[in-house]
């Protein structure tokens, strides 16, 4: 086989071939696994602003709470002042 011949253009062609299936596949797994991953971030970012809504709800039923619990204390106050009046 010499340079320049038929069977040697077609080794050529051949391995350059072979060389881009094999980056191909490798490129291909990486662009998946960014994938994957770009998915769990975002999953990820999901469950961070569910919980924080979560997180701002119960704040939000402590204060609403706490402001039913005062203003309970002042009607019974109020009551009581009649009461004793």
């Amino acid at each position: 086989m010499r340079y320049g011949d038929f069977e040697w253009h077609k080794e050529q062609a051949d391995y350059w071939h072979k060389a881009y299936g094999e980056a191909n596949k490798r490129a291909s797994a990486a662009i998946a696994e960014a994938k994957k991953s770009k998915e769990r971030e975002l999953t990820a970012i999901r469950l961070m602003l569910k919980y924080k809504k979560l997180h701002d709800l119960i704040e939000d039923s402590y204060f609403k709470a706490e402001c039913l619990e005062e203003f309970a204390d002042n009607i019974l106050d109020i009551m009581e002042a009649r009461e004793n009046g």
